[in-house]
């Protein structure tokens, strides 16, 4: 488990940007702390193809004066490269307001998406296996199958939102996606394409009991078997 974005970026200077954001005026200002984490694996001809890993970390601070908004953004989580990232979203505003203490309040924010199991806790064997299964259950569909290609691709993305009411509120969001690919052939030059996959926020464990590689294989078999010989 990674440490908490609190940890990255304190509360005490949180409070700290967002006085800093308004010492020239502004009516509003935000932080929007945000760690991401991508992977993907994809199969074609039998064997894995690609495999790839992805990471972010950023904070960008916004400020409100009327109607115009201004925004500074850093990937620098050290504190003078971030109080000169509010400094310079807080440029918008030239009323020389000075600065405004602000004490935030953890707001409780309703679990909408639980996930227990997320995919990116799961080894990638795991992921790879799935494909392989895919793989062997779309060729085994039809003697017409001639390639199925699959790719499984999940993402966890942890943000932190902190504004001048004093709102504190943080949210953990995960995504994954499980599709295939297969290609027919009727042997007389007719080539037919077929596609089926799912995911969402849900556990890894919705592809081994829900939304299975051999189903979605066999999905996209069907379809494009369905397609051959037709006629415009």
């Amino acid at each position: 488990m990674s440490e908490p974005l609190t940890a990255l970026v304190p509360i005490p200077l949180l409070e700290e940007l967002l006085a800093r954001a308004l010492a020239a005026g502004g009516d509003f200002a935000e932080v929007y702390v945000e760690r991401s984490q991508s992977q993907s694996v994809v199969l074609e001809e039998h064997q894995i193809r690609t495999a790839t890993h992805a990471a972010g970390l950023g904070v960008g601070i916004r400020v409100i004066k009327g109607t115009e908004v201004g925004y500074a953004y850093s990937d620098d989580l050290e504190a003078a490269a971030l109080r000169e990232t509010a400094q310079v979203a807080g440029a918008i505003a030239r009323a020389g307001g000075g600065a405004k203490p602000v004490a935030l309040r953890r707001r409780a924010r309703p679990d909408r998406y639980p996930v227990e199991l997320a995919p990116d806790a799961v080894p990638p064997r795991d992921k790879v296996e799935l494909l392989l299964r895919g793989d062997q259950a779309g060729h085994q569909a039809d003697r017409r199958v001639i390639q199925v290609l699959g790719s499984f691709a999940d993402s966890r993305k942890e943000i932190l939102i902190a504004t001048s009411d004093g709102t504190l509120v943080d949210d953990l969001q995960v995504m994954s996606r499980l599709n295939f690919t297969v290609i027919t052939d009727d042997g007389r030059g007719d080539r037919r394409t077929g596609f089926h996959g799912g995911g969402g926020r849900v556990p890894f464990t919705h592809f081994t009991t829900t939304l299975t590689p051999e189903a979605a294989a066999r999905e996209a078999a069907r379809m494009a078997l369905a397609q051959l010989g037709a006629v415009a």
